[in-house]
């Protein structure tokens, strides 16, 4: 009689780890243990869908310590990007830490960041070099604030346009004329009546 382990697709680790099979005889007369190492190369799990949302690669003035690139999470959870890089068309890559808000943004940006201006590709990778989001080949030669991005955000729909950094893609800013409208009367004259 043998023993036999089932293990549950719900299992959520993978690695080396041990398991002891024993098989014995109805008389007991047999008994075997032996110890056997069971490794799970990778996990059949599900990568989230993360977006690279908006870059900017060819800020006003110098561009060095000045470019950044916008992830944006539409997923109902916070997802660890730990671990993940952003690599740019010249193999420069930039490590990720921290995590990313449900529904929400996340700037990757410093000194280490080194877009170039003609042709530019990104691609997001996660900690196991999984290809999660790429840009289409995108030139910026404007040297101001208009950015490529997506709209609306997460969308396949690459607009260039008034950088949108932290924010809503498709945020429309609030007028800021203050000075209310004169308004004039015309008619009717002399307090008359418009039947």
């Amino acid at each position: 009689i043998g023993s036999i382990a089932h293990f549950s697709s719900a299992v959520d680790w993978f690695g080396s780890d041990w398991i002891i099979f024993k098989a014995t005889d109805p008389r007991g007369a047999y008994n075997i243990s032996n110890n056997i190492t069971l490794t799970i190369l990778e996990q059949n799990v599900s990568i989230p869908e993360i977006k690279i949302n908006e870059f900017e690669s060819n800020p006003p003035g110098t561009d060095a310590g000045n470019e950044w690139v916008e992830l944006y999470n539409p997923n109902n959870n916070a997802i660890d990007l730990t671990g993940w890089k952003i690599v740019d068309k010249g193999n420069d890559t930039i490590i990720i830490s921290g995590s990313i808000n449900a529904k929400g943004y996340k700037i990757i940006e410093g000194a280490l960041l080194s877009l170039v201006n003609d042709n530019e590709i990104i691609t997001l990778k996660d900690a196991f070099n999984n290809i999660i989001d790429i840009t289409p080949e995108k030139s910026d030669n404007s040297n101001d604030d208009k950015t490529w991005q997506r709209v609306p955000d997460g969308s396949n729909v690459w607009e260039f346009k008034t950088q949108t950094k932290g924010i809503s893609n498709s945020f429309i800013p609030p007028i800021t004329d203050t000075i209310p409208p004169s308004v004039q009367l015309i008619s009717p004259e002399n307090n008359s009546t418009i039947n």
